[in-house]
């Protein structure tokens, strides 16, 4: 092993900047290159010191679509420096020991195999009731440069400004389920739902009766009763004769809705006031004296990772988003799949499309 000196952490930083970081995947296995060799050449303490350097740096130094950029690329570059598959497997995992050791037995089967050993198959696959790292949002400069990212199938949604929601259901005694829900960055925050009287409304969309602690509130009721399910059955929301969802993990928006906005048609808050209600501090008097009436959460969710059983990650978003709206009994106004649509690549189609997205009312 040759010394590393400062001047080599310096060159490799300077190759790092000069490369674009929204590029497409030849642009990150460059920059991957770049980091495997310098990592190869570092001790234990010294990989240490430089990765909380190279973070430190991208955190002060990115800045608007830079700074995007580094939150959903830079942590995949330098996981997948040391061993190619890692980040994924510890998005899988929520454990970096779990996911290191799983990278070195890998690395182990590749024997005396040089290429082999240094991009080593990780098995992996989420754990129901384990948050997963989130899929983060990349931006673009323009139309053209979605096709060159993302190819002539794409799937065109609304993005809602709420707060990132994440739920995880897992079988229970007595054939119900039980739920947890994550924020963004992996904190529960099920027990601010429950407070709330939120909960009772995914439980209802997941085809199950709440449990007595998650009480169901009067206007939920009233729309289980009311509301003709989507599933074409004919029944209400509350008596659709599918069979109730067994386990399931969903990625969608946590946002509140308001009966008297819009002049009384009833519309979504401005993110603040979602914002103000989950980052509590298990402050149910908050919850209590804020929800209810003519306010309430609303859930948006727009993918599944996992449904009774089957790992639904390697299947393409149209497929994930069809097996989803299938699952969920969806209520108006309380819990809703995102209006995504698949269509082919159309410049001029998506350049209208975001025009309107930009002049319409939030």
């Amino acid at each position: 092993r040759r010394e590393l000196y400062v001047s080599d952490i310096n060159g490799a930083l300077t190759s790092l900047a000069r490369r674009d970081s929204r590029a497409a995947d030849d642009g990150r296995a460059a920059g991957r290159d770049v980091l495997r060799a310098l990592l190869s050449r570092c001790t234990g303490v010294e990989a240490k010191w430089f990765v909380r350097v190279l973070l430190r740096d991208l955190r002060i130094s990115g800045c608007g679509e830079q700074r995007d950029a580094y939150s959903g690329t830079w942590p995949r570059l330098i996981f997948d420096s040391f061993s190619e598959g890692l980040y994924v497997a510890y998005s899988w995992r929520g454990d970096l020991a779990a996911a290191a050791m799983a990278a070195e037995a890998a690395r182990a089967r590749g024997g005396g195999d040089a290429s082999a050993a240094a991009t080593p198959t990780i098995a992996s696959g989420l754990t129901v009731g384990v948050y997963v790292a989130p899929m983060l949002a990349e931006g673009c400069a323009s139309v053209p440069s979605v096709r060159a990212k993302l190819g002539d199938d794409l799937m065109l949604e609304v993005k809602y400004d709420g707060e990132r929601l994440q739920v995880h259901a897992t079988a229970s005694e007595g054939g119900g389920v039980t739920l947890r829900a994550y924020k963004r960055g992996g904190r529960e925050c099920s027990y601010d739902l429950r407070v709330a009287g939120s909960l009772a409304h995914l439980y209802a969309a997941l085809g199950h009766a709440p449990p007595a602690e998650a009480r169901t509130p009067p206007p939920l009721a009233a729309a289980l009763q009311a509301q003709k399910c989507r599933c074409g059955c004919g029944a209400a929301v509350g008596a659709c004769p599918r069979p109730p969802v067994r386990s399931i993990v969903l990625d969608g928006e946590l946002l509140i809705y308001n009966e008297t906005l819009c002049g009384g048609d009833g519309g979504i808050e401005p993110f603040g006031a979602v914002q103000h209600l989950v980052h509590s501090d298990r402050g149910g008097a908050r919850h209590n004296s804020t929800l209810g009436g003519r306010r309430r959460h609303l859930f948006i969710f727009f993918d599944v990772l996992h449904l009774d059983g089957r790992d639904l990650t390697p299947l393409p978003l149209h497929a994930r988003v069809a097996a989803m709206r299938g699952a969920l009994r969806e209520i108006d106004t309380f819990v809703v799949t995102s209006r995504a649509r698949r269509m082919a690549y159309d410049e001029g189609a998506l350049t209208a499309a975001f025009a309107r997205s930009r002049a319409e009312r939030y």
